[in-house]
């Protein structure tokens, strides 16, 4: 049951995945995709309860309360989530949804979408969210090559007792190599 004058307000989730998909939903009455949503069930609910019940009911997803941002849509609201896992879909509301799925950021253009998916390609915000989810990729390939180079030079100091005497320098070319892409990287941004 939806409250008199909330008809036109929708409140939803943008579910962005470590992967750089994002998560959207098909309606069955429209056949367009859109980001799980829905109405407040009454004037009381909170617009983040309402945002986290229509994702439950429309995926099946469980999202805590600590949302990256708000962004205002076209017809809504929409709380910004970053997962690191892509879970399983299972909707509790077949009546509404007839699909859903992860789909690539670069793909979201592609498909027939409702206002709100629209507004968000169209203001730029996938965009900046590939960009931002492609850094913290070459953030997180940064941090895993230091630590392999710490354990290389580990190995290499347990097994020659010294960097220096390693075949060809191997621990030095590939500090190198960590800077080089590290620079690189940095002016990337």
């Amino acid at each position: 049951m939806h409250t008199k004058g909330s008809h036109n307000r929708v409140y939803g989730t943008i579910v962005l995945s470590s992967k750089g998909r994002v998560l959207i939903v098909q309606g069955r009455e429209t056949g367009k995709w859109s980001f799980p949503k829905g109405h407040k069930n009454k004037n009381a609910e909170p617009a983040l309860d309402c945002a986290l019940r229509e994702t439950w009911e429309e995926t099946g997803l469980t999202l805590g309360k600590d949302y990256l941002e708000i962004l205002q849509l076209a017809a809504g609201k929409y709380f910004v989530y970053k997962v690191e896992e892509e879970l399983k879909l299972e909707t509790h509301d077949s009546k509404e949804i007839m699909d859903m799925r992860w789909t690539e950021l670069n793909n979201l253009e592609n498909l027939n979408n409702n206002c709100d998916v629209r507004s968000y390609i169209m203001r730029g915000h996938m965009l900046r969210h590939k960009g931002e989810l492609a850094l913290s990729k070459k953030m997180e390939l940064q941090e895993v090559m230091a630590n392999l180079i710490e354990k290389f030079e580990a190995v290499a100091l347990e097994k020659n007792g010294n960097c220096s005497d390693c075949d060809s320098n191997s621990a030095y070319n590939l500090r190198l190599k960590i800077t080089s892409f590290q620079t690189v990287a940095a002016v990337r941004q």
